[in-house]
């Protein structure tokens, strides 16, 4: 999988699974199969192993993004992204406070794309505050600068942010990966720093992360062509605004 870039017309939605093991998820991924880009996997790792990835696939989910969130020595992320590599996921996340050392020995062991956490969405501003001592859009840069020098492919960061990111000349090419986004009149459940997903695609987002609002709903088929049909009408509205501000540069 290319790395994402949200100038383009289609952005992946992937649905996050971390709470559902293989049994409560295997019929709904056989329901969704390719209406998802991929699916983000944490609890059905550590129940099956390498063998997971392949599972999904036999499903009909085109791809799957290990969400390890590696925060470990170097040999250790290392050997972890190795694995993940050699099960056939595109995607593996890390820390960015794991630093520049571990996140260059994920990247050169691991799979296509690398993603590093920045700050995570469950955590309410005043939380990353005390944490570090930065407001969240001064850590979330600090950490995806870092993670830039670690050579990721992205980061992983709330809706709040991303468009600060997505301004940085610095931070061009980066795939912003952007989770715990909820639609209009839907309950954001445990997220603290949320925005609609036409919101975050808007403001530079280049890949989506679905929650409950699918795999809650009574219907998931109907709530997962809403949802695309959301992404799609904010990332043809970016690329228009993006098309615009370019013919104003040239004239």
């Amino acid at each position: 999988m290319s790395p994402v870039n949200s100038d383009r017309a289609y952005v992946p939605i992937y649905l996050a699974l971390d709470k559902k093991d293989w049994e409560q998820a295997s019929p709904l991924l056989r329901t969704l199969g390719n209406r998802i880009d991929g699916v983000k996997i944490h609890r059905i790792w550590d129940e099956l192993g390498a063998k997971s990835v392949s599972m999904i696939r036999d499903l009909g989910v085109p791809d799957a993004w290990v969400d390890l969130k590696l925060f470990d020595t170097p040999d250790t992320a290392a050997e972890r992204a190795e694995q993940v590599k050699k099960a056939g996921a595109k995607i593996l996340t890390v820390h960015a406070k794991g630093e520049v050392e571990m996140m260059m020995a994920a990247v050169k062991n691991g799979p296509e794309l690398v993603l590093a956490i920045t700050e995570l969405t469950s955590l309410t501003a005043e939380q990353v505050e005390v944490g570090g001592g930065l407001t969240p859009k001064s850590a979330v840069l600090h950490w995806a600068r870092v993670a830039k020098l670690g050579t990721v492919g992205g980061v992983v960061t709330s809706a709040l942010e991303v468009g600060m990111l997505s301004k940085r000349p610095e931070l061009k090419g980066f795939v912003l990966a952007v989770p715990g986004t909820r639609s209009a009149g839907v309950d954001v459940n445990d997220q603290k720093r949320s925005d609609t997903p036409y919101n975050a695609v808007l403001a530079g987002a280049g890949l989506i992360v679905a929650g409950r609002q699918v795999t809650a709903a009574e219907d998931p088929v109907t709530a997962i062509e809403a949802l695309r049909e959301e992404v799609n009408k904010a990332s043809d509205e970016r690329l228009r605004l993006l098309q615009e501000m370019g013919k104003k540069k040239v004239a």
